[in-house]
Parts: structure tokens; C-alpha cells; sequence
């Protein structure tokens, strides 16, 4: 969970955020902890992609892929996927406390 967190702290910072800054942290929280999320949706539509987590309190978290000029996330809407990713981050530590343990193991693991 510490690896994840760092990850989205590292989003955060980034003045520009591109689609797959973000994409690629849920889907790894949804490989990792997908057990969790069930009734785990993602839906596309062109350019826009929703993550539809089926929890309560989660909302989906909705990214819009780069196009045509924008050549970045709008900060509206990094803002906006954070938050979500917080509150999904929040909503796995208070079903699953033994992800710290998960995450020491896998560092000792690999050295």
C-alpha cells in the first residue's frame, strides 16, 4: 500500500499529469486488491474512461485520455481523480489492515 501511495503523492506533484499517470495506478490497485471490488466495471467511451469500483462512498473515478490540443490532464480533473484515488486508498486500508504486511513482505522478498 506505501508503493501506491508514494505512486499517487508522485501524480500530485506533477505540474502536467497525462492519462496514463493515472490509469496505470488503477489498474494496479484494481490487479492488487481486486479481490476487494467485485462488481469492478471500466467502461470507455472514446476518449473518456471510468472506473466504476461498485463500493459504497467510492465514486467513480472518470480520465479523459489527451486529444486534439490538450496535450495534458485539465488540473479540474486530476484534481477531481486523486481525491477518488484517496478515498478508494482510505476505503482498502479499513477492509484489508493487513496490506502493510503484504507490502514489508514483498520488499524483503525482493532485498
Amino acid at each position: 500500500m506505501h508503493r501506491i501511495t508514494e505512486w499517487i503523492e508522485n501524480a500530485r506533484r506533477q505540474k502536467n499529469t497525462r492519462f496514463d499517470d493515472l490509469d496505470k495506478i488503477v489498474k494496479r490497485i484494481v490487479a492488487r486488491y481486486g479481490k476487494l471490488f467485485p462488481k469492478y466495471k471500466r467502461t470507455q467511451s472514446g476518449s473518456k474512461t471510468v472506473h466504476h469500483f461498485n463500493v459504497p462512498g467510492i465514486m467513480p473515478i472518470s480520465l479523459e485520455k489527451e486529444h486534439g490540443r490538450r496535450e495534458f490532464l485539465p488540473p479540474r480533473y486530476k484534481t477531481f481523480a486523486l481525491d477518488g484515488l484517496d478515498s478508494l486508498v482510505a476505503y482498502i486500508e479499513s477492509k484489508a489492515p493487513s496490506t502493510k504486511d503484504v507490502d514489508s513482505g514483498e520488499e524483503n522478498e525482493r532485498g
